[in-house]
């Protein structure tokens, strides 16, 4: 579904902030800018296969314009207990948001990449892992896949 994008304001780093939001604010749809504040943690599971991976095709389904926010990648169903299903350890969270990271750079209109969060490292146990979250406004405006990284608490 990636579009060639040509010279576009909204994905050139050299142009002022403000006129690089308001251009993409513009090209957006009522559901895409919708969806870009719906988070997905409930119903996560509906968009993994029967191997626990993530499936663009269901995705595509499931939310047409896009994830704005993955919640939690890291827990498998969305609100449970980690003791009725294990959590996925780093690679394996690592590998589905870059995996859905990918579906949106080149399956959505407007190729713009999904926030990730998990809590915030107080909510872990020491040597939890938190995936870094960064700046909103700076994966809206990025224009290549960023790996997630993992940040692990100290104390």
């Amino acid at each position: 579904m990636r579009r060639s994008l040509g010279a576009i304001l909204y994905k050139n780093p050299s142009a002022p902030v403000e006129q690089r939001v308001e251009d993409l604010l513009a090209r957006m749809t009522l559901e895409e800018k919708v969806a870009q504040i719906t988070a997905v943690w409930a119903r996560k599971s509906e968009l993994f296969n029967a191997a626990g991976q993530f499936d663009p095709d269901k995705r595509r389904r499931l939310f047409p314009a896009g994830i704005g926010q993955f919640s939690r990648p890291n827990d498998r169903k969305g609100p449970s207990s980690p003791l009725e299903q294990p959590f996925r350890d780093e690679r394996q969270t690592v590998a589905l948001v870059n995996a859905i990271q990918r579906d949106a750079i080149n399956n959505t209109r407007l190729a713009y990449q999904c926030f990730s969060t998990r809590r915030a490292c107080m909510d872990m146990p020491p040597g939890g892992d938190q995936l870094s979250a960064g700046n909103r406004l700076g994966q809206l405006l990025g224009s290549t896949i960023t790996d997630a990284r993992i940040h692990r608490r100290r104390t």
